[in-house]
Parts: C-alpha cells; sequence; structure tokens
C-alpha cells in the first residue's frame, strides 16, 4: 500500500490518467482507484506547467535522522527544497515505501529561487526496533529521475532487562533469579507491576524496588524444574508522566548442556 501526500488548495480537475515511474501525489479533491496494487490518479493538468530541461529542485538534505522513545507514536521529518532552475517546477507525484508514512505539500508549483518544505509522518510501529522508509519525489521537468528521500527512526528503549532469559537446569532446586528493570534516563519509572504469569501455575514472581524511579527487581522462581518448559512473566511499567509499557521476563528450565550453550551465546 502507498501513502498519498496532501496537499492543500489543488483544484479538482478531469481528465487522462498520469502516471510517474509508479509514483503518485493527488489532491484529496481528486479520485484515487487502488486496483491490485496500482494506483490510478486523476490528471492534474492545470499544475503541469512546460518547463525547461534544466530546472530542478535543489535539496537541503535528503536523508534525516530523528529519535524516538519506544512509546512514541509518531515522527515529523522536514525536506527544504530550492527552485534553482529559470523555470516553475511542479512537484506531480510522490510515493512512500509503506503507508506508515504520510506527506503533506503546501502547494504543487515552485516559481524560479523559491522554497518548499515537504513534510513526512512515521507512523511507528509496537515494536521497539529502528525503521527507515524512503519517499521517492518526481517533477514534471524529470519523469523519470525521481528524487529518494530517507528517513530514519532511531527507537530508543524506555526499560532496558538486565537478562533477557533466565535458565533453570532441569532437576535442579528452583532458587530464585533475578532480573533488573532498569529506566533510560529518557522517563522515571514510577512504579512496576506484575500483570501476569504463563503458564499460570507454573511460575512465581515478586518486585523489590532497588532505586526509585531507576531500578526494581523481578524475582523470578519456578514452582518445579522437573522437565523443560518455558515461561515469562508480564509486568507493566508506568513512568512518571503517566505513560506505560509492557515487559516480559522470561525463563526456561532445560538441561545443563542448553543452560551452557544459551549463556555462551549471551557471552556470559
Amino acid at each position: 500500500m502507498r501513502r498519498q501526500a496532501k496537499h492543500a488548495g489543488a483544484p479538482r480537475q478531469q481528465g487522462a490518467a498520469s502516471r510517474a515511474v509508479g509514483a503518485h501525489l493527488v489532491a484529496p479533491s481528486c479520485r484515487t482507484i487502488h486496483r491490485r496494487g496500482k494506483l490510478r490518479s486523476c490528471a492534474l493538468a492545470a499544475l503541469l506547467l512546460p518547463l525547461a530541461a534544466h530546472a530542478a529542485l535543489v535539496w537541503d538534505t535528503r536523508e534525516v535522522q530523528l529519535a524516538a522513545n519506544s512509546n512514541a507514536r509518531e515522527i515529523v521529518a522536514q525536506y527544504r527544497f530550492t527552485n534553482a532552475g529559470a523555470s516553475p517546477v511542479a512537484i506531480v507525484d510522490v510515493v512512500t515505501s509503506c503507508d506508515c508514512t504520510t506527506v503533506e505539500l503546501t502547494k504543487r508549483v515552485y516559481a524560479p529561487g523559491e522554497t518548499g518544505t515537504l513534510m513526512a509522518k512515521l507512523a511507528l510501529g509496537s515494536v521497539a526496533r529502528s525503521q527507515e522508509e524512503t519517499i521517492a519525489v518526481v517533477t514534471d521537468g524529470a519523469p523519470a529521475e525521481p528524487v529518494v528521500l530517507h528517513l530514519r527512526a532511531e527507537i530508543q528503549p524506555l526499560v532496558t532487562l538486565s537478562s533477557p532469559l533466565l535458565i533453570w537446569p532441569t532437576g535442579a532446586e528452583p532458587q530464585p533469579q533475578e532480573v533488573l528493570v532498569q529506566a533510560t534516563g529518557a522517563l522515571a519509572i514510577r512504579s512496576l507491576a506484575i500483570t501476569g504469569t504463563h503458564p499460570r501455575d507454573a511460575v512465581t514472581a515478586r518486585i523489590e524496588p532497588e532505586i526509585e524511579g531507576a531500578k526494581h527487581r523481578v524475582w523470578v522462581r519456578p514452582l518445579s524444574t522437573a522437565r523443560p518448559q518455558n515461561f515469562a512473566v508480564s509486568c507493566r511499567v508506568t513512568f512518571l508522566d503517566g505513560t506505560t509499557q509492557e515487559v516480559v521476563v522470561r525463563g526456561r528450565t532445560a538441561p545443563a548442556a542448553a543452560r551452557r550453550e544459551s549463556a555462551a551465546a549471551r557471552g556470559q
């Protein structure tokens, strides 16, 4: 799926379809039809002015990298450009690499020497990871040579776990093990609560505050190590600003050999 760019003040046009390297940028008043992944957009005939071949947009930057917390919903990037040519330039189409990115332009046609800004909004997913998307901008002066803009979001976790996995050897005494849940510094922790265990009757857990606002310890103990099994403890972190984040402490009972392999993989 591809996102349309929003544009204020574009008149409704009727006529032949306009295409450029599979990209699309249409005004809200224009009708768009999705058919098996293809997009047909109404022509923007009134905006397609004859341009000299040397007319071009010069971009201040084609790459933007922004940092965001893992609970952020979106990031906004701005790409400033200038018409460095001697004739007007029209932006006729824009295509984004996924429908998580939307693009806005205040106008389509830029006179010689005029500057403009393309605003891109990237909706962040629920997975705490970095994201990278691209935006292809097509002008009527060079429809076969779109300018590709890059938008990178570096997702910063609000909390970290001291261990991704707790392991008990099968047949060993099920002694409690700890995981330290620590704020990264972006937001202070108000509280940490256990919301559930899975399987329900396979593990017990309790929370011990370590440093108020920064660290909490989660103590986990399986009820039995008689056989290999996996289990998880779900926790809800509440920050001082009222936002929350779910974290999961995972554990496993496994033969001693599997425990050594797992520890080696973690560099322990």
